[in-house]
């Protein structure tokens, strides 16, 4: 609820600054409403909660993956539909949406994962592979993005969406905890906490270049991860 509630109204704000880009709003809102759970949350609750930090990434990235990035994506695919009839429009929505890997590799993993079927073991091994590279293969894109980059005409854009992520997020996710959870384990709530204010998810800038809007994603990165060293230091002195 917390993501969801930050996600609504950072499209909303996005929209009512610049209404009709809705590509541009759907993109904005999911770097407010998804952290960088697994690089920067899940090693710094591991430190500060402990074990109990691997159950709160586990939920968190089931809401990231399964609820707010579909939901972006899904947003951004039909923002950029030009078709009039609404029958046509949704063909074509459906069309992206089945071509796009981060939605083939969300509805897979989670057909897998509920299936409890596992890989045969030469294709787990690929996968783990993979998997150990993607940290490293993610930044190396993230830098390759920033060279040349230019902040001027972006720097509202990434103010606002850093401003989302680092505060309004943390804040959202307290009043949801006391709204909805009051008797969440401490440990759960802490690690919560600490997730949502972490910066923003490393892949936006890649996920925002398929729509053109990778300079912002990329300087909303690299705001947001300096910043959050004094926000999450802060967050940690409180907690």
């Amino acid at each position: 609820m917390g993501s969801l509630a930050v996600f609504a109204a950072m499209f909303a704000l996005a929209r009512a600054l610049k209404p009709g880009d809705r590509v541009r709003c759907a993109i904005q809102a999911l770097g407010s409403s998804c952290s960088n759970s697994g690089f920067v949350g899940y090693p710094v609750a591991l430190l500060f909660v402990g074990p109990q930090a691997t159950v709160a990434v586990a939920l968190t990235m089931v809401i990231e993956n399964v609820v707010v990035m579909p939901l972006a994506l899904t947003l951004a695919e039909s923002g950029g539909a030009a078709d009039k009839q609404s029958s046509a429009r949704a063909q074509r929505l459906v069309a992206r949406l089945a071509h796009n890997p981060l939605i083939i590799a969300i509805f897979l993993g989670a057909v897998i994962s509920f299936a409890g079927v596992g890989l045969p073991t030469a294709l787990a091994r690929a996968v783990n592979m993979l998997a150990a590279a993607s940290s490293a293969v993610a930044l190396f894109a993230v830098g390759g993005m920033l060279v040349g980059l230019e902040v001027g005409g972006v720097t509202r854009d990434a103010a606002r969406i850093v401003a989302g992520k680092l505060v309004l997020l943390p804040a959202a996710m307290f009043a949801a905890q006391l709204a909805l959870a009051p008797a969440l384990e401490p440990d759960l709530r802490r690690s919560m906490l600490i997730f949502a204010s972490a910066p923003t998810l490393s892949i936006f800038p890649l996920i925002g270049r398929q729509y053109g809007q990778e300079r912002v994603c990329a300087a909303s990165v690299v705001l947001a991860t300096g910043l959050s060293f004094l926000t999450m230091s802060a967050l940690l002195l409180i907690l």
